[in-house]
């Protein structure tokens, strides 16, 4: 309520990303998830729809069957050999009809013809993965600048992972060549981490070595990491006789974070990851 209605928020939001980003989305708003979907989806790509409580069936009625998530090609040939079109077609049926016809899922059917979703709006859901990637104007072609920019990388992913109280146990690299093949290389280690230098020595001794960075330019870099200590309750952090050195690591890590959360989020970086004009 403290950003005004439902659409003067949705307005907001687009005309926000359109001057931060330079981009164009499209948004619906409707009284559940599913209406919302379609409205976002019916004037792509750069709509603004609105489905009003009392407009559900007239917004509903003249659409295509396959609009409705769960109808596919064969689900959807069946339903034209019955005459069903759309939406409106469908509605006609009773609903102990569409059971007997698709079970459950016609009890589901029916529900959405009719503008029926219940389901909540989840805001918070937990992350498996917390990654950062970066796409590139001009191709890389330098070991030290692909370093560099994988470094830059890891610095952003471990701060957000201290950020949300997060250490994983498995590291991803994401790399897209000159002729958009692109690549993944995984390495899982016997600890959780989020230490920025436990993470980056795995990109660069384990990862980068099986990327193949050496073959041609390189237009896209990513780096991620997955198996959160939320998930992986039966992994324990282990202390090795480089205990000493973690310590250090991890005193650098919360000055780091603590300098950017004042300052900004890159005003201290490692040296190598410098920026250089690519």
């Amino acid at each position: 309520k403290l950003f005004g209605n439902t659409e003067s928020i949705a307005r907001k939001i687009k005309q926000d990303m359109k001057n931060d980003l330079g981009l164009t989305v499209s948004i619906g708003i409707a009284p559940n998830k599913f209406i919302a979907k379609i409205a976002s989806d019916i004037e792509k790509p750069d709509g603004f729809v609105i489905v009003k409580k009392n407009e559900i069936q007239k917004f509903l009625d003249p659409l295509p069957i396959t609009r409705i998530w769960g109808i596919g090609k064969v689900s959807s040939a069946k339903l034209n050999e019955l005459g069903i079109y759309k939406i409106r077609d469908l509605r006609q049926y009773p609903q102990a009809q569409l059971q007997e016809w698709f079970g459950k899922h016609g009890v589901q059917l029916w529900q959405l013809a009719h503008g029926i979703d219940d389901r909540q709006v989840v805001t918070d859901s937990h992350a498996k993965s917390i990654s950062h990637e970066a796409t590139f104007d001009i191709n890389l072609e330098s070991t030290e600048i692909i370093q560099s920019q994988l470094l830059h990388l890891t610095e952003q992913v471990a701060a957000r992972l201290r950020h949300s109280q997060l250490k994983g146990r498995t590291i991803t690299i994401k790399v897209r060549y000159a002729d958009f093949k692109t690549i993944t290389r995984s390495h899982s280690i016997a600890s959780l981490t989020n230490s920025t230098s436990q993470i980056w020595n795995v990109v660069k001794e384990t990862l980068l070595p099986k990327a193949d960075i050496h073959r041609q330019g390189i237009r896209l870099l990513g780096v991620g990491v997955s198996q959160f200590n939320d998930e992986q309750t039966s992994v324990s952090e282990q202390m090795d006789m480089f205990q000493e050195q973690n310590k250090k690591d991890s005193n650098i890590d919360k000055l780091t974070d603590d300098i950017n959360q004042k300052f900004g989020a890159e005003a201290l970086t490692r040296g190598t990851t410098v920026k250089k004009q690519i």
